[in-house]
């Protein structure tokens, strides 16, 4: 379990480090209305929701200002052979940090100045396998209990309270809508996924970006 009192004390963490959109959560659920309003939270917020919603106790960023990579597959060498594309393809741009709390599926945080709308490709079949690119509108568990396994979720590649904002690789919405489109072609084509639909601007062809993915260099 995590105490409220722990929990504010990583949320002031987050803020310091400029992570000024965050959410108390219980579970996944954002406990206030009105949260994707939420920006520039300060330590009074924080004193604040620790007093209102004393069992929140996990907590959110908004992915406006930090569009997360959510890869929401069941396949564990295709999550790994995603990972390893992402961290290959922005390692030099920053902190490539990785958060697991339903293995196999995992999400990696980026930063962003121009807010985009969310990304969705959805595959074919029974299981609502997707990707997304979480970003105006959503927010990710960033610290806390993944409210199915009733573990904590874990980071690999550093922790958002002790990596700042201003360390995590930078994407703009067609940047984010290429990452998204190569990911795709990464499991349509090494891991027999078939596309079903995609929400969104019309993702850009990978192809044409990247002829040569950076992982088969």
């Amino acid at each position: 379990m995590i105490s409220i009192t722990e929990a504010s004390a990583l949320r002031r963490k987050l803020v310091a480090l400029g992570y000024a959109a965050i959410v108390p959560l219980f579970g996944k659920i954002p406990a206030m209305e009105k949260w994707q309003q939420v920006a520039n939270v300060s330590r009074e917020w924080i004193a604040m929701w620790e007093r209102s919603w004393p069992l929140a106790t996990n907590t959110g960023v908004l992915t406006r200002d930090t569009p997360t990579l959510d890869l929401d597959i069941y396949n564990e060498p295709a999550a790994i052979a995603c990972e390893e594309f992402v961290r290959e393809r922005y390692e030099d741009a920053g902190y490539v940090l990785t958060r697991i709390g339903l293995p196999p599926k995992r999400a990696i945080m980026f930063r962003t100045e121009e807010p985009f709308s969310k990304i969705t490709v959805n595959f074919v079949g029974e299981r609502g396998e997707k990707i997304e690119m979480l970003a105006s509108g959503q927010q990710v568990v960033c610290h806390g209990i993944h409210p199915d396994t009733r573990q904590p979720y874990r980071w690999f590649g550093g922790e958002p309270w002790t990596i700042s904002h201003t360390d995590l690789p930078y994407l703009h919405a067609a940047q984010a809508q290429e990452l998204v489109a190569d990911v795709v072609k990464i499991l349509t084509t090494e891991f027999s996924y078939r596309r079903g639909t995609w929400r969104g601007r019309a993702l850009a062809r990978p192809a044409q970006q990247h002829p040569k993915r950076p992982r088969d260099a």
